[in-house]
């Protein structure tokens, strides 16, 4: 994954300045950041058209867009080695979100993107078949480089990655099946107790890298885009064993287990308008 993305990230740059088309000619009175020009039969000056779904090259792109999410959270299982002395299984689960990006780009090459997503993070796991859910509600600072190619018509493809600043909100457990408060829980030399797992998130970053694409849209005078995105947050700090994913105060019977999931992994689809 890591060498493809590098690969990736030292080819695109050289396919969009070759694929990047010379500088619109003066246009006169006309603003050259809206769509395609294109001569007006009979007409003396050229008119903005929304044919193919075209837009102009310009030095400076700025816009923005709204999205919604759908996304996946996951902390995974330590090897049974790994797991003593916690009831540590694993947690997998899917939710969504919403979000907004502010962009600019130079030539529609190269850009950076400041993001504002709010989104629900939940996930599942299971002790002896037994089903829990832990997450909370969080919010996603993300900013990222991406790197385009500059197609003035259809399809803009484009890859990007950076810092995502993650805030979450208070985690909980929740859908505890009712078996479950049942278990007893101890270890040798203390009497057992009933199993009563809790849940606990700071403040942390993870790597956002990922693959978009804007489809162009073919309105008169304005350029409006489709763009769609898909994503994966790599947390750096994703730790192996049990007693490392459990937070301080934890014991065998109350694990408090961290929810600054390992990997997201997350699909948005939205609506944007480059304004300049």
């Amino acid at each position: 994954m890591r060498s493809m993305i590098t690969a990736a990230l030292f080819t695109l740059p050289g396919l969009a300045l070759a694929q990047a088309p010379a500088v619109a000619p003066n246009l006169g009175a006309m603003q050259p950041q809206k769509q395609a020009v294109q001569a007006a039969p009979g007409a003396e000056a050229p008119h903005i058209t929304a044919a193919d779904g075209a837009v102009v090259m310009r030095d400076l792109e700025l816009g923005f867009s709204v999205f919604g999410m759908a996304n996946g959270s996951f902390m995974y299982e330590p090897s049974e080695a790994d797991k003593a002395p916690y009831l540590y299984p694993g947690f997998g689960g899917a939710s969504g979100g919403a979000g907004l990006n502010f962009i600019a780009s130079y030539r529609g090459i190269i850009g950076l993107e400041l993001g504002f997503m709010f989104s629900a993070e939940r996930a599942t796991g299971s002790v002896a078949d037994l089903d829990f859910t832990v997450g909370q509600t969080a919010f996603h600072l993300p900013i990222l480089l991406r790197l385009a190619v500059p197609l003035e018509k259809g399809v803009r493809p484009f890859i990007f990655g950076g810092p995502d600043i993650v805030f979450p909100g208070d985690a909980e457990v929740t859908n505890v099946d009712e078996r479950l408060k049942a278990v007893q829980v101890g270890v040798a030399g203390q009497p057992p107790q009933p199993f009563d797992p809790q849940a606990k998130a700071d403040t942390y970053m993870t790597w956002a890298v990922g693959v978009g694409f804007e489809f162009l849209m073919p309105v008169d005078g304005q350029d409006f885009r489709i763009p769609l995105t898909l994503r994966a947050n790599l947390n750096p700090n994703a730790e192996d064993k049990a007693k490392d994913k459990v937070a301080d105060g934890s014991t065998v019977a109350r694990p408090i287990y961290k929810t600054e999931w390992d990997i997201q992994a997350m699909a948005t689809l939205g609506f944007g308008w480059y304004f300049y």
